[in-house]
């Protein structure tokens, strides 16, 4: 949690790349925070679950009410909803094996990265996945029941923008290295050229002195870019949720 002082008269909580923010009156005390925060953490965390799902339990009662309420005359069998800290190149999976009384069960999984997004966007995937349970393909019929999506565009367009996002940090955290290497080589030879003309002898610049990576750019750790998702993983939420 992070505490900043400012000229304010009240006290205001936020939520800011999974971490709380305070912001405080500068002469506020230490024990007349504590004694505020407690209160104001719950009222952030209930509107935080108005907004957004942040566990399985939630996720499987979002699920269950989005196949009663859009595919309410249509039979699905059995499913669970959870989320997977292993979905990193998809939003969604959805398989459908059989119980332990032999009838199918469905299983979606909704990758982790997507914890703290808005509900409209969890609702669609959701209902896509809940359409591969009827329907493997993505033909006429699963069309169809997409359709049903009351804000298909607009979630559609929200996941693409979050994938282009991601794809984006994931090649700058790639290829930052490489440029800076790039640039420093070509300020070298630049000044090698300058020292040759003038007749005055060479040095090695910086760039030359130190010893060359031998790491591929394919091998090189990926960081993971800009404040989405807004939680990278399960635990971030327990130590935000009061009830945790």
């Amino acid at each position: 949690m992070q505490v900043l002082r400012e000229r304010r008269r009240t006290i205001e909580i936020s939520l800011h790349q999974g971490q709380m923010v305070v912001h405080v009156p500068r002469r506020l005390s230490r024990a007349e925070l504590e004694r505020t925060l407690p209160a104001l953490r719950e009222r952030l965390w209930r509107q935080l679950r108005r907004r957004s799902v942040f566990d399985n339990d939630a996720l499987q009662a979002r699920a269950t009410r989005v196949a009663h309420t859009v595919l309410g005359d249509v039979h699905l069998p059995r499913f669970t909803a959870r989320f997977s800290r292993r979905q990193h190149k998809r939003w969604g999976s959805c398989t459908v094996g059989r119980g332990g009384d032999g009838r199918p069960l469905g299983s979606i999984l909704i990758s982790a990265r997507l914890i703290g997004h808005p509900v409209w966007v969890l609702d669609h995937l959701l209902l896509h996945e809940l359409a591969h349970l009827l329907v493997s393909d993505h033909g006429a019929r699963f069309q169809q029941l997409m359709r049903r999506s009351p804000r298909a565009e607009r979630a559609e367009g929200y996941l693409e923008a979050l994938e282009n996002t991601e794809q984006m940090g994931a090649r700058f955290a790639a290829c930052g290295t490489d440029a800076d290497d790039a640039d420093d080589d070509d300020a070298a030879q630049a000044d090698a050229g300058a020292a040759q003309a003038e007749g005055r002898p060479q040095t090695p610049s910086a760039a030359q002195a130190r010893p060359r990576s031998t790491t591929s750019p394919r091998k090189r750790p990926r960081v993971a870019p800009g404040p989405l998702p807004l939680f990278a993983s399960l635990a971030e939420v327990d130590a935000v949720d009061p009830s945790a």
